[in-house]
């Protein structure tokens, strides 16, 4: 086991099967929505103290389709920087070593999935018999047929050089 990770990352892994998330990748902006969210979600709280968080997603989410184009601009321009300097700290990142090494390793560990899944699906099957290869060799059954065999295939060799 990896000493980067911990017992439970471990275990997720061995038991679910998906590989570790690339803890060194930049984090993906925000959606002019959730933008919206996070300003008025302390505003909505307040103004509705007893509400569940489901119903304040609700309320929240109630107040956003009510904006009009113009009122989302503002949300839809952060938004839009964010992905800005989102896609260019992941170019860099792309190019980076880190990168290189997560990749790395995550194939190998698809190579060891994919080989732990063939020998799993493979176990207790009987193999099939290699097919046997013969080839036709003509028996000569005396010494005198062999050599007259050889007698003539040396006849027509220095007829054809003749």
């Amino acid at each position: 086991r990896a000493s980067s990770m911990n017992a439970k990352q471990w275990y997720q892994r061995r038991v679910h099967g998906k590989f570790r998330p690339d803890t060194n990748a930049p984090k993906k902006p925000q959606t002019a929505y959730f933008i919206f969210m996070s300003e008025i979600r302390v505003r909505t709280k307040q103004e509705n103290p007893d509400a569940s968080f489901a119903m304040l997603g609700k309320l929240m989410g109630k107040k956003w389709k009510s904006l009009t184009d113009e009122d989302k601009l503002p949300f839809r321009e952060k938004a839009d920087d964010a992905r800005k300097a989102y896609n260019i700290r992941k170019a860099d990142y792309d190019k980076s070593e880190e990168k290189h090494e997560y990749d790395t390793e995550k194939r190998e560990w698809q190579l060891q999935q994919d080989r732990a899944k063939a020998a799993v699906a493979n176990k207790g099957r009987k193999r099939k018999p290699r097919p046997v290869v013969r080839k036709e060799i003509e028996i000569i059954e005396s010494s005198e047929e062999a050599d007259e065999s050889i007698e003539e295939e040396s006849v027509e060799e220095s007829e054809t050089r003749a």
